[in-house]
């Protein structure tokens, strides 16, 4: 795997592309302007497309993606350890992943540890350094995305005023992989019985509900089932209950079907314990639903995972 500095990064996965600030106006039906200025709010814009990624305040600061990597690599101290790079919906994110080591859980199963930056250009996200990893056998993600194990710079501020921040937070992002390398090393310690792994996939699906859809299959109707009538709600319920047995069933078939080389896979040694019930959702989640790869990364997905993760541990 060749490994770049950031800038070579940018090259190699397509963001060597720069954005800039641009006034916003909108169509008028009178007066002599077609069109009258909105001073209060700025367009972030591609310069290479032309094509407009958000609208920012005025006191939104600009990181482009070469002051990106002039911080990236910064915090590395300029080593080249960029394995991974990208951009999601058409640039309105972009990502680099550092690597800093590789674990084996068990006896064979390898993952690898990074610290993957990413920073939003339509004012969605503030600059973050998070801790990921990666498995290797079939790519399953986790990423720590609580806010005290992540650093955070926004953009209203000097982006290198931060740099001495997040190169301390490098160390502290580095202890986090030793803790969870213990956690995982806990987890495929732990062997678990047919009930354990019953409840645990039954409370990481529900997890993955909103309120409504907890709702209703409690039996209650919330504010915006008020409209419907109990034949209708019973349906529904059915419809959800349905579905969720579909998700289970999948989620089962990655348990039980671990011992083909392929994303389901898990070794001998670590085979019906806590870590291979944690990974069969989280491969669930990562190859068998609709969520984007930004989702799965660091985002809504990236969060459901986290609480099966934490589910595991408490069980």
């Amino acid at each position: 795997m060749t490994k770049l500095n950031a800038f070579e990064a940018l090259e190699k996965f397509g963001l060597n592309w720069k954005i800039k600030k641009a006034g916003i106006a909108f169509a008028t039906d009178h007066g002599d302007s077609l069109y009258t200025a909105y001073p209060e709010k700025l367009a972030i814009v591609r310069k290479d497309t032309n094509e407009p990624l958000g609208i920012v305040s005025k006191k939104y600061e600009v990181f482009d993606n070469f002051a990106f990597a002039d911080f990236v690599n910064s915090v590395l101290e300029n080593g080249k350890c960029i394995t991974s790079g990208g951009s999601y919906r058409n640039g309105k994110s972009v990502w680099l992943c550092a690597d800093l080591n590789q674990i084996t859980i068990g006896q064979q199963d390898t993952i690898s540890q990074f610290a993957c930056f990413f920073t939003a250009h339509d004012g969605s996200s503030s600059l973050r350094m998070i801790p990921t990893n990666i498995r290797i056998t079939c790519s399953n993600q986790f990423a720590g995305l609580r806010k005290n194990e992540q650093v955070s710079v926004r953009h209203t501020l000097n982006l290198y005023d931060s740099i001495a921040q997040a190169q301390k937070k490098l160390t502290g992002l580095q202890d986090w992989h030793k803790e969870h390398e213990n956690q995982l090393q806990n987890l495929a310690a732990e062997t678990i019985t047919q009930s354990w792994r019953v409840n645990y996939f039954s409370q990481c699906l529900a997890n993955t509900l909103n309120p409504d859809m907890k709702n209703l299959l409690s039996g209650q109707i919330s504010d915006n089932y008020k409209r419907v009538i109990d034949n209708d709600n019973d349906e529904k319920r059915q419809r959800l209950l349905n579905r969720l047995n579909k998700k289970n069933e999948i989620i089962n078939n990655n348990y039980f079907d671990c011992s083909n080389f392929d994303s389901n896979y898990i070794p001998s040694d670590i085979r019906f314990t806590k870590f291979h019930a944690f990974n069969a959702f989280t491969n669930f989640v990562d190859h068998s639903t609709r969520q984007s790869a930004e989702s799965i990364h660091v985002g809504a997905a990236g969060k459901i995972k986290q609480e099966a993760f934490e589910l595991a541990k408490s069980l």
